[in-house]
């Protein structure tokens, strides 16, 4: 399918990884990173207007998106990140709407009800400008559908459960029963691993 966005998208998405794993940031990695994941939406949107029928189409729109977003806003980009934080967010919405059981759709939403149902009270005008509101209880379902019914996302649902049950819950019994669902998948997962030993 050369016409696919699907390669750019896992090409993008591959160097956010690496460039979130080097110390600090990797500027050469950096650059291609931003390359990648322009061309990846361009390449995404103009699959989505010949295909708009097609729910993966409108999902890899959302999820090059969010990736940037995140790039962005780990970068103290803030201006750029919420903007298309706001649009990757407001996709993922109406596909859900349109398409209830395209589950993989559920995790990213299901990150941003968990986080932004316990935003401290300064960042909730931050929240509403998203469009955004926040639900835990919705938010852990989300990620839960997204880690036993989605494809692309059953494994890394498992990695967004462990930190919100860690960081924002503060339930680490919790988090370690999840976190060893994930180890039991990926025995050799350094990063797992040492998330566990700690």
């Amino acid at each position: 399918y050369p016409e696919s966005p699907l390669g750019l998208c896992l090409k993008a998405a591959r160097l956010f990884r690496l460039d979130d794993y080097a110390e600090g940031s990797d500027a050469a990695i950096a650059e291609s990173f931003e390359k990648a994941s322009k061309d990846a939406i361009e390449a995404s949107e103009r699959y989505y207007k010949i295909h708009p029928e097609n729910p993966e189409a409108r999902y890899a729109v959302a999820m090059c998106e969010l990736n940037l977003a995140r790039y962005y806003i780990d970068h103290g980009r803030w201006f750029g990140g919420f903007f298309k934080a706001r649009s990757g967010l407001a996709h993922l919405k109406q596909l859900l709407k349109e398409y209830p059981d395209f589950h993989d759709a559920k995790m990213p939403l299901g990150v941003a009800n968990c986080f932004l149902d316990k935003t401290p009270i300064y960042l909730k005008p931050i929240a509403r400008l998203l469009r955004f509101s926040g639900d835990m209880e919705l938010g852990l379902q989300q990620l839960k559908d997204a880690e036993t019914k989605g494809f692309l996302t059953r494994h890394e649902s498992l990695y967004y459960q462990v930190a919100i049950q860690w960081v924002v819950l503060e339930d680490k019994e919790t988090a370690k029963q999840i976190l060893d669902r994930f180890i039991e998948r990926f025995p050799r997962n350094a990063n797992s691993l040492l998330l566990r030993a700690h």
